[in-house]
């Protein structure tokens, strides 16, 4: 349901001619808060501004974003680990047809994956400016990635995948200023955020071989020091977010 939700909103968008803080189109004749980051929403609305029928629109982002996030995993994973280890990472992300589902499904995760994976990057690089504007975006792209990449970086100090200093504090204090404008709406509006049951990812989808492999990983991350331990850090911060933002 989720892109024909993105589209529904992103239609919104485009008839306001900008973003939105307020929903006319549910809960007549008042309304209600718009609490949904409204980075995805802009883009298909741009796409619908420049003539793109809406199901094209839709269909067009979902094509771009899941070849992009298996190239991020690759470039990023080649980038900090090299390239043997980068084609692993991807062989071993395009095995299980789930992941590409979801990330089809839920664009506006699959966005912020990307985000999160070169803030990693910035963050390992000493990139204090790129570092700050990733995790300020992640704050307009999903509301619980940001948690994640701080979450992660926390992890990587712990696990000693990386060092501390004023220069990555500042970033990370830097790019939550800059996601306080969107992070403010969501405090002044918090009673229009409710956890429901949902119908949904109640299945477990066991693939024996990647278990395999990830303890593996595990094994092997924890043994070399320094940033090999960042994949473990990144692990671990998935995991709080997800307790964090529970769905």
């Amino acid at each position: 349901s989720d892109p024909a939700y993105h589209l529904f909103v992103a239609q919104q968008v485009f008839e306001a001619g900008g973003p939105i803080g307020y929903e006319w189109w549910q809960w007549a004749p008042v309304g209600r808060p718009h609490v949904y980051p409204p980075l995805v929403h802009l883009l298909i609305a741009g796409l619908l501004g420049i003539g793109c029928l809406p199901t094209v629109a839709i269909r067009l982002v979902t094509a771009i974003v899941v070849p992009a996030v298996y190239g991020t995993i690759y470039v990023v994973s080649a980038r900090l680990f090299g390239g043997q280890v980068a084609l692993c990472a991807l062989w071993l992300a395009l095995v299980p047809f789930g992941f590409s589902l979801h990330i089809a499904g839920t664009l506006a995760s699959g966005l912020a994956l990307i985000e999160l994976l070169w803030f990693m990057v910035a963050i390992v690089e000493r990139r204090a400016v790129a570092a700050a504007c990733l995790l300020a975006l992640m704050c307009y792209t999903h509301l619980g990635i940001p948690w994640v990449a701080l979450a992660s970086v926390g992890g990587a100090v712990l696990l000693r995948a990386m060092p501390a200093d004023r220069r990555l504090w500042g970033g990370l204090g830097a790019g939550m200023l800059f996601g306080v404008p969107w992070l403010g709406h969501l405090l002044r509006h918090l009673s229009a955020l409710h956890i429901i049951r949902r119908a949904e990812n109640e299945l477990i989808d066991l693939t024996p071989a990647l278990l395999l492999f990830g303890l593996v990983g595990v094994w092997y991350a924890w043994k070399r020091q320094g940033r090999w331990r960042l994949w473990l850090a990144v692990w671990c911060g998935l995991r709080i977010g997800r307790v964090v933002t529970i769905g």
